[in-house]
């Protein structure tokens, strides 16, 4: 017994119509995964920058409370004070990043901040080259591994990083070949012993950042972040 013609062509068209039911089913299940990612993208760019905000103003916060505290102890004890300032001096915010891109002195960080470089001449900076941005008390910075620090402007700050803390200390002498760092008010820091061949050729007296306690940072000096231990 032979099916009908018709009967096949039925089949035929109910097939195809559950087909393309299903292709745009698909397609619209794409385009509101796509709707759905880009809005938590979106909240979450924001939630960032909040977080940001919250971190600045607790770093503020704190800043004022140290000036207080400093000021109290320059009156208790005026010679004392006088060299604590000369020894350090806070950075609010520091983001330990690399640099994806550069075009015509602006930079763009995989953290997603973008920066233009007020001064100096920056050059040729290379591939994923590490970089620290760090806000000063005049205004912001960025050093470049190979390079030095630039003053520079922020013209989007960054979205995907907590930002660190530190103080840019003054060393006084390098000791040891390499294995010790002496600050000008007294304090030794070890070096990892991975990085004493390149600290042995720093000469003192110079300026460093210190960051979260336990990295530093030559800040006259084109070398790497060194991995430190507070030892006095």
């Amino acid at each position: 017994m032979k099916t009908p013609s018709k009967y096949i062509k039925a089949l035929f068209v109910i097939f195809l119509s559950n087909t393309l039911s299903a292709r745009e089913l698909t397609e619209s299940d794409k385009l509101r995964s796509w709707q759905e990612n880009r809005k938590f993208e979106e909240e979450l760019s924001r939630s960032n920058q909040a977080i940001m905000e919250e971190q600045e103003a607790l770093l503020r916060l704190q800043a004022m409370r140290q000036a207080l505290a400093n000021r109290q102890a320059q009156a208790a004890n005026p010679g004392a004070a006088n060299k604590q300032e000369i020894d350090q001096a806070a950075v609010n915010q520091i983001f330990i990043t690399k640099i994806d891109e550069n075009k015509d002195d602006v930079l763009k960080l995989n953290n997603g901040a973008v920066v233009k470089v007020t001064r100096g001449f920056l050059g040729f900076v290379g591939f994923k080259k590490d970089a620290v941005l760090y806000k000063e008390a005049v205004g912001w910075k960025i050093w470049i591994a190979g390079k030095m620090a630039y003053n520079c402007d922020i013209i989007k700050g960054p979205e995907k990083q907590v930002a660190s803390t530190g103080v840019i200390i003054k060393i006084s002498e390098v000791l040891a070949e390499g294995e010790i760092l002496s600050t000008q008010k007294g304090s030794l820091f070890e070096v990892n012993a991975l990085s004493r061949l390149e600290t042995s050729l720093w000469n003192g007296p110079f300026d460093a950042l210190l960051i979260d306690d336990c990295k530093m940072l030559n800040l006259g000096s084109s070398s790497e972040i060194i991995e430190v231990k507070k030892i006095r």
